[in-house]
């Protein structure tokens, strides 16, 4: 079944203009932008200078950053400031952006919230291996992202994120055939793309596939709700399965409680699903089934965790 991921962020209350910024600070020890590994071999980049290079892919992240927000409808304008603005700064901590600049920089801007890269790097790896067509590269990627109120000045959330992106010789969807792997360059350009665009992912809500189990016993009217579930007709089956939900049915009420929940989480309906599903482990409980005991409550403990990501969605986010 696919069930909606609420968002994992949200933007300030009334932000529906928003820019970009990087903030350009590095740590010291963030010093082999202009290096590839080849094997075991640390190569320079006699291309770019790291501060070129490191431009470059700023400039690609916050553009493929802007684009997700801009194709979500979050926000009435999007808009990314060059990169070039902000200094070039390094310290070992990274301290909030002071909100009296905060607030000149939007108002500047014209918008209501700032979403800066407070800090970006990556690094480039190329492995041949051991016999032709194990060879891959990968790009390994972080960053902090950070919004601002823009009226306030304030930090309304903050992001520390990490990936790694592979590229392997030998492609599976192409039984094993070798395919071409694309540059240095390319690569890190791609990546972070990459990087901008699942961190604006953050504040849009998603479809996602998620496993769920009905439970059907051998009983000829849990066999029709079952039909009647594989074919989405999820009422006609909840109409089945409420007639053996009464505790004088015994073990096919847990049963019928349990697969009662399930209906209600397919509609959307968290609260009725929670309640069903927690009267099936409180039965469960009067026969001691231990796996009916275990279903039942592992099961409750998924429902709760996505009502709280909801609540939690639905609430400022605390930086």
């Amino acid at each position: 079944m696919e069930v909606r991921r609420p968002p994992e962020a949200a933007l300030p209350e009334e932000a529906d203009t928003v820019a970009y910024l990087y903030r350009n600070f590095k740590y010291p020890q963030d010093t082999l932008l202009q290096y590839y590994r080849n094997d075991n071999r640390l190569i320079p980049d006699r291309t770019y200078t790291a501060a070129e290079l490191d431009s470059m892919l700023a400039a690609a992240c916050l553009e493929s950053a802007s684009a997700g927000i801009s194709g979500s409808g979050l926000c009435s304008r999007v808009l990314v400031i060059p990169v070039g603005l902000m200094p070039r700064q390094s310290g070992d901590h990274l301290t909030p952006l002071p909100p009296g600049l905060v607030t000149r920089i939007a108002g500047s801007a014209g918008v209501s919230a700032l979403l800066a890269l407070e800090t970006f790097s990556a690094f480039f790896s190329r492995f041949t291996g051991e016999v032709q067509g194990d060879g891959y590269q990968q790009v390994v990627l972080a960053g902090i992202w950070t919004v601002y109120d823009g009226v306030t000045g304030e930090v309304h959330d903050r992001k520390t994120m990490t990936d790694t992106l592979y590229w392997e010789e030998s492609d599976p969807e192409l039984r094993g055939e070798a395919v071409r792997l694309p540059p240095r360059i390319p690569s890190l350009m791609m990546a972070a793309g990459y990087f901008g665009e699942s961190y604006a992912s953050r504040f849009s809500s998603e479809w996602v596939s998620v496993t769920r189990m009905m439970i059907i016993p051998p009983l000829e009217e849990f066999r029709l709700a079952s039909v009647h579930a594989e074919e989405q007709e999820w009422e006609q089956a909840a109409r089945i399965w409420k007639k053996y939900a009464h505790e004088r049915f015994g073990r096919l009420a847990v049963t019928a409680r349990y697969n009662l929940a399930l209906a209600s989480e397919i509609s959307d309906d968290l609260e009725s699903a929670t309640e069903w599903i927690g009267q099936a482990h409180q039965l469960a409980g009067v026969y001691k089934n231990r796996r009916e005991m275990q279903m039942t409550e592992e099961y409750g403990k998924l429902l709760q965790n996505r009502r709280s990501e909801i609540l939690k969605a639905r609430g400022p986010v605390q930086p």
